[in-house]
């Protein structure tokens, strides 16, 4: 399985989660020293925190993610 594959699985199994209302699934895809930078959100770290800030998008209505994906980038010493 290559590194795409592996991101596009954890990007299904978010939106899925996210398309339940299951806000600790979505963060389950993520270790917890993960951190998550939104334009316009403080940063948010480890896996307590992402199913806060996940519980508050669906809290807000999020629905229909599928053509939402997270990405990964490179940035000092994070990916």
């Amino acid at each position: 399985m290559s590194l795409l594959d592996d991101l596009q699985a954890v990007n299904a199994a978010f939106n899925a989660a996210i398309d339940c209302g299951d806000a600790s699934a979505a963060a389950r895809q993520f270790t917890n020293t993960s951190v998550c930078i939104a334009p316009t959100d403080p940063v948010v770290q480890g896996t307590a925190e992402l199913t806060a800030w996940f519980q508050s998008w669906i809290d807000a209505g999020l629905t229909n993610t599928r053509d939402r994906d997270f990405i990964a980038e490179s940035a000092g010493g994070f990916a």
